[in-house]
């Protein structure tokens, strides 16, 4: 593959009509085969931090190849720090594409900004379906799965950008770190303490954000893959409400509710199914 091949312009279509002509038939006994070797390729998400079962399956020094399994999650609306190209292997998904346009007269800030969020399209996906991935804001989805499990093959570039955009209606796009090492070490220490001296955790918790640059700390307490309990980002709403009052926070705070809201419609629909 050239230099010219992996270009941003490029690369998505090229992804596009190779996993076009990929016929793949998944096995879970196969998953099972591929993981027993030693030859596992550096992954991508250590953990399950997109989709219930994410997998790499192949990494070459500027791309790589991978497997997602959905079986309970759904992506939050958002665009993409790497571009490339996926296919759908099993299940079906509605697919929701979105623009976004700045609000010129809205606070600059470097990670929380206001605008307007439109819906471009609304589309079903099937077995065979493929979708190119086009970086930053040129593609900015929503996907919900609508069978269990439903699975996604994947081939995408290396990280192009430390920084990755989710949106919330009507009128928020926030920047969160693409680097979750130390975020996700803070997290998973404060959840363990949470759950088991709670009157200890929530000062030493609340001193630990204090130190955290703003848009660490705006990650830890918004961002969809953190998810932290209800009860307690209801605890650490006012804290958020004044420390980040310059930034839209209640705009933002507006735009979670929606979202949220029309989570439980559309986890209440899929249930109906």
């Amino acid at each position: 593959m050239t230099k010219d091949d992996l270009d941003p312009q490029t690369f998505p279509g090229i992804c596009s009509r190779i996993l076009g002509e990929l016929e793949i038939n998944f096995c879970y006994k196969e998953i099972l085969k591929f993981l027993s070797t030693n030859k596992l390729p550096r992954q991508t998400f250590a953990k399950r931090e997109f989709g219930d079962l994410p997998l790499t399956l192949f990494r070459h020094k500027d791309f790589s190849m991978e497997i997602y399994t959905w079986h309970q999650a759904d992506t939050s609306i958002h665009d993409h720090h790497f571009c490339g190209a996926f296919k759908v292997i099993k299940g079906s998904s509605i697919q929701k594409t979105f623009s976004f346009t700045l609000d010129p007269s809205s606070k600059k800030s470097s990670f929380l900004q206001v605008g307007e969020l439109k819906v471009n399209e609304t589309r079903k996906l099937f077995p065979g379906d493929v979708q190119e991935i086009a970086l930053n804001e040129k593609f900015i989805h929503q996907v919900i799965h609508l069978e269990h499990p439903t699975i996604t093959l994947i081939i995408r570039s290396n990280n192009l950008s430390e920084m990755l955009n989710c949106y919330y209606p009507k009128s928020i796009r926030i920047k969160y770190s693409v680097n979750h090492s130390l975020i996700s070490k803070i997290t998973d220490l404060f959840l363990y303490l949470w759950e088991t001296k709670k009157e200890e955790a929530l000062p030493m918790f609340l001193k630990k954000l204090d130190q955290l640059s703003d848009r660490d700390a705006l990650t830890i307490t918004t961002e969809p893959r953190i998810n932290l309990p209800q009860e307690l980002l209801e605890i650490l709403k006012p804290y958020c409400l004044e420390r980040f009052s310059s930034y839209h926070i209640q705009k933002l705070y507006d735009s979670i509710d929606i979202y949220l809201k029309q989570s439980k419609k559309i986890y209440l629909f899929k249930n109906i199914l």
